[in-house]
């Protein structure tokens, strides 16, 4: 089935189009609803994104107000002044009179949490002992407890920077060391909200001991419960990072970081911060958002699992499958009857181009529409006139192009003899050198191989652009050449070798030396110095010099050399004498924009110096 359908797929036009725009519309609508899906995916998480951020606001509010309720009872310490009296002179009154000061705690006391079902234990402290506790768990002080490892926790906690704007300290413990009690548990009933604030006088402003209210935390139940949902969890905890309170029990009295790490995570724990971010909560990929209140400092984090949110999201799939499966359908259905019609003009053609042979000239086929299968048949039925007028041309451009091969032949070896010549001036002269070597005339041989590599340098430098290091070389074999006649004629190079590779206009250097040597040394019989400089220039350059310490120029003819090199237009320029300057000077204008080409400048102990300037990296139209 599947090679008859890659067959008909070969064969048929209609059938590729087909499914072409088949493929298409399919990668489009999955295209599509990849998309929706995404885009529903970020929608929901948005969604429940929003939901966490008001829940969390809302049931946040509710712990502090209930939290700054629980601190007020904490106040009488400071506006009663018999309370405060009695933390400062406890130590020194009579039993009768401590047994009457205890009774007035304990009647003011369990007048103010009587009332409420939120504070189970009121414990007063001066700086020395317990001075009064009153509860309502059963707790009773133990014969031999020692209170100092508990005031001492309280000193503790008294230090740390407060995590809020509240003025109390916020901690989460089990019952107190110094009492006994049967324990229930239970996290949520055997753990306990302690609020712990300093007391202090008036005037002055002195600490006169410390006011403890306990609270299970059991007591957050209903306050929680009014914000619970049944598909994320939350975990309410205090600055120093034990958890407060949870939907799950196991975790209340435990430290955060054992329930997730926060601080990989990202929650600050700085009062008033808020924010969500995605972690792995418990084994599940979740949507985590977070708010710490600017009050309590105390920090609630909701986790939804993402599954829950995609679920969502999922459900569009199936929603969206059968459209798709029957807007495909559709387009295939149609797409087929479209391109069948369409593409009969082109079957036609197909057939008829099938039979046309040498033998058998096909006559024109009408035109029967004026769109593309129409200018397509008159193609084609010109292509047939035209067919038939190359075939009577055919000869004549078989004979013409035997006559190009027997020229290009010709060319051929009149190249080859051509390379005889060279050769043969090449091995005589080498010859030559071989002789004078054996007669003893070494300055001959040496004079004889300078002028074959020379020559052979010249001749094999056919390219327009030659790298700065072999113009050089056949500018160092020139001086040299010269300098047999002219032995007084010092040569210097200073060469910057990293610029060796830098290309340059072929046959550029040697004229310029030339032409000091001709127009610089030979008034002194050429006993003077040239000296050839490479070096970087600014702007991508490098600057190739010759400078002379001969005769210089004079100002009429400095003056009609610069004005020649600055002319606007150099190829108009007309000189008997200084015909390889503007050579040089066109040349490079020719291959190089602003900035580049050929300047002289006077030496300040005489003679001259010839700058060249190039690109290190030539343009491409070059």
């Amino acid at each position: 089935m599947f090679a008859k359908m890659h067959l008909h797929l070969k064969k048929s036009l209609a059938a590729k189009l087909t499914f072409a725009n088949s493929l298409i519309v399919t990668a489009v609508f999955l295209s599509v609803g990849l998309i929706t899906v995404f885009v529903s995916s970020m929608f929901f998480v948005s969604e429940e994104r929003q939901i966490m951020e008001i829940y969390i606001h809302s049931a946040l509010a509710m712990v502090d107000n209930k939290l700054k309720d629980m601190a007020r009872v904490s106040l009488i310490a400071f506006s009663d002044s018999t309370t405060q009296d009695i933390l400062q002179n406890i130590e020194q009154y009579s039993d009768t009179r401590r047994q009457e000061s205890l009774e007035f705690l304990r009647d003011l006391y369990t007048r103010l949490i009587s009332i409420r079902n939120d504070i189970q234990g009121v414990y007063l402290f001066n700086e020395k002992e317990l001075v009064f506790y009153q509860n309502q768990m059963n707790f009773t002080p133990k014969t031999d407890y020692n209170i100092t490892p508990f005031m001492d926790l309280m000193e503790t906690i008294e230090s740390r920077p407060p995590s809020g704007i509240q003025n109390y300290r916020l901690f989460i413990s089990g019952q107190p060391d110094f009492l006994w009690g049967q324990p229930k548990f239970s996290p949520y009933s055997d753990t306990y909200i302690y609020i712990v604030r300093e007391v202090k006088t008036f005037l002055p402003n002195e600490r006169i001991g410390h006011i403890a209210l306990v609270s299970p935390v059991s007591v957050l139940k209903e306050t929680m419960s009014d914000f619970s949902f049944s598909h994320f969890s939350f975990v309410l905890y205090v600055d120093d990072g034990t958890v407060m309170y949870s939907d799950d029990e196991s975790f209340v009295s435990k430290n955060i970081n054992a329930v997730y790490n926060r601080t990989r995570s990202g929650i600050p724990g700085i009062p008033g911060t808020r924010g969500s971010y995605y972690d792995v909560f418990q084994g599940t990929r979740s949507l985590i958002s977070f708010q710490t209140s600017s009050y309590s400092g105390v920090t609630l984090a909701a986790f939804v699992p993402l599954s829950y949110v995609y679920r969502h999201a999922v459900n569009l799939i199936f929603i969206f499958a059968p459209l798709f499966a029957a807007a495909v359908f559709t387009v295939i259905i149609l797409t087929r009857k479209y391109t069948t019609d369409a593409g009969r003009p082109i079957l036609l053609h197909s057939e008829t181009m099938a039979k046309f042979s040498r033998d058998n000239k096909c006559p024109p086929l009408p035109v029967e529409s004026e769109d593309e299968a129409g200018v397509l048949t008159e193609s084609f039925n010109s292509m047939i006139t035209t067919i038939k007028d190359l075939i009577f041309l055919e000869y004549e451009k078989t004979i013409e192009i035997k006559n190009m091969q027997l020229k290009q032949k010709e060319t051929q070896l009149r190249f080859l003899f051509s390379q005889i010549n060279p050769h043969f001036l090449y091995n005589t002269l080498d010859n030559i050198r071989i002789r004078a070597a054996l007669a003893g005339n070494q300055d001959v041989a040496d004079m004889i191989m300078l002028l074959v590599a020379f020559f052979r340098g010249n001749m094999e430098t056919s390219a327009q652009f030659v790298s700065i290091e072999k113009e050089l070389d056949l500018t160092r074999i020139y001086l040299e050449l010269f300098r047999f006649r002219y032995q007084n004629l010092e040569i210097e190079f200073n060469i910057d070798k990293t610029l060796l590779d830098v290309e340059m206009p072929s046959f550029i250097l040697q004229p310029i030396v030339e032409n000091s040597l001709l127009h610089g040394l030979r008034s002194m019989n050429y006993t003077g110095k040239i000296t050839i400089s490479l070096y970087g220039g600014s702007g991508g350059t490098a600057v190739l010099t010759v400078s002379d310490n001969g005769a210089g120029f004079d100002d009429l003819t400095r003056e009609k050399i610069t004005k020649m090199l600055e002319a606007e237009d150099i190829d108009g320029v007309q000189s008997e004498h200084h015909i390889g300057i503007i050579n040089v000077a066109q040349r490079l204008r020719m291959f190089y924009n602003d900035g580049c080409g050929l300047s002289y400048k006077n030496n300040p102990g005489g003679g001259v110096t010839a700058i060249i300037t190039i690109r290190k990296e030539r343009r491409t139209e070059a």
